[in-house]
């Protein structure tokens, strides 16, 4: 790509992507990927994993100084501090403040809150040992988390810096303590309990942190998860029903379902088109998705979601915007 982005200047680049390998092969990345940009609000597996990632490269090569060349000759770059900088949108949803995170657990830098310095193992020993083994999805909460435990003495401090990237303090995996929800009312909690054989669930998906640069694919409030643990294996029926569409638009409820980041089972197909709720015409069964998939009598982790406002679109296509749905798990 001469003369525009060959990446043969971009040691930080290649690390970057050498970090998504060490991660996916060592550890463990459910990061689905999709674009992305500094002050971009997303999804929390893209924001821990790209943060990871962009952490790794500054600190192999003992630079903090993100570079990525191009343009004719490669004469231009992008450049940002992997250690600090204005962060537009700092929190468990922010590749830039995962990535300060993690840079400033390793550096030797003594900077406000960063006071501490530890060695890369104890970073590696955490993403190879518990983030790889987590019942939650890979993000910044499994993580710290089980560095708070593994560092015990440290744990106020540790707070601290999560506290400076407006992140909450974290006791475990599932990020039940946190407060910040981006000022949408469709982010928190991070994980909703469902019952299995229970009352139906009602969330919304949402294009509010769509970026006219880098789109709704992998954004915050796209996607929007649930905890379930079914009484014993076999299968179980997950049933997403629309409940408020936006006026004159289609809707198309999605889900995933996973467990140990594997995933267990995947969306079946709408009965019908599922058409503004309240139009003329529009009837409750005309707009349901439901499949039925193996599972275990363990926790499983279900990704629920309005296919336009988190799926990679055609040109035809646009996210639909606030679309909130009834969600039932049953088990015969």
């Amino acid at each position: 790509a001469e003369d525009t982005d060959t990446e043969e200047y971009d040691p930080h680049v290649i690390l970057h992507e050498f970090g998504h390998y060490l991660e996916f092969r060592f550890s463990r990345s459910d990061n689905f990927g999709g674009p992305h940009a500094l002050g971009d609000l997303l999804d929390l597996r893209v924001a821990f994993s790209e943060g990871w990632a962009t952490a790794f490269a500054g600190l192999a090569l003992g630079d903090p100084v993100y570079r990525d060349a191009g343009g004719p000759q490669q004469g231009g770059a992008f450049v940002f501090d992997v250690e600090g900088g204005a962060n537009s949108a700092p929190g468990w949803f922010s590749e830039q403040s995962v990535h300060e995170l993690i840079y400033d657990f390793v550096d030797t830098a003594i900077d406000g809150n960063d006071i501490l310095s530890y060695p890369f193992s104890a970073v590696w020993s955490v993403m190879t040992g518990p983030v790889r083994t987590t019942r939650a999805l890979t993000s910044i909460f499994p993580f710290m988390n089980r560095f708070k435990r593994a560092n015990a003495s440290d744990q106020a401090t540790l707070d601290l810096l999560a506290s400076s990237q407006s992140i909450g303090s974290i006791t475990t995996d599932f990020g039940e303590n946190e407060t910040n929800d981006a000022g949408s009312a469709d982010v928190l909690p991070v994980y909703t309990p469902i019952t299995v054989n229970g009352a139906p669930v009602n969330l919304c998906s949402t294009d509010d942190f769509t970026s006219d640069v880098t789109g709704s694919v992998n954004k915050l409030g796209s996607r929007r998860f649930l905890r379930f643990t079914p009484p014993s294996a076999g299968t179980a029926t997950i049933t997403m029903t629309a409940t408020s569409i936006p006026a004159g638009e289609y809707a198309d409820p999605d889900f995933w379902v996973y467990r140990l980041g594997l995933i267990t089972g995947s969306e079946g197909q709408p009965s019908a088109a599922c058409e503004d709720v309240g139009a003329v015409g529009w009837e409750p069964g005309n707009c349901v998705e439901t499949a039925s998939i193996p599972v275990v009598a363990s926790e499983h982790i279900l990704d629920a979601y309005e296919w336009t406002n988190a799926d990679r679109l055609p040109p035809e296509f646009s996210p639909i915007g606030r679309t909130c749905f009834d969600i039932t798990v049953t088990q015969p």
